[in-house]
């Protein structure tokens, strides 16, 4: 099969004024909601996920792509896949995008 393509979005941040961000950042304001959990339910929002569009393509699994992680500052982005790959991305800017490692990880079926 042909390699199956890594799709990173990013998100255009205007219109963010819904009334649903409001009360999950309401929320956290009165300490109702944890940081955490105000970051992984504005990470899932319908209202950022609207907006997201194709910055870059990224190839190199040979299979689908279940999982995607990027690392706390942002620059660097794990994939895992079908084909039972992890691909390590450095991701600098648009330009200096690359892949930084890519390594077997033993399973047996896909992650």
């Amino acid at each position: 099969p042909g390699s199956q393509e890594v799709r990173l979005a990013r998100n255009n941040m205007e219109g963010l004024r819904g009334p649903g961000i409001l009360k999950v950042l309401e929320r956290r304001q009165t300490g109702v909601a944890t940081p955490s959990r105000t970051h992984q339910a504005l990470q899932s929002h319908h209202a950022l996920a609207v907006r997201l569009s194709l910055e870059k393509q990224l190839k190199e699994h040979e299979g689908c792509v279940n999982r995607i992680s990027w690392n706390s500052t942002g620059t660097l982005l794990a994939s895992v896949s079908d084909d039972c790959c992890c691909c390590v991305w450095s991701y600098g800017s648009y330009a200096q995008s690359q892949l930084s490692h890519s390594f077997e990880t033993g399973h047996s079926r896909n992650i």
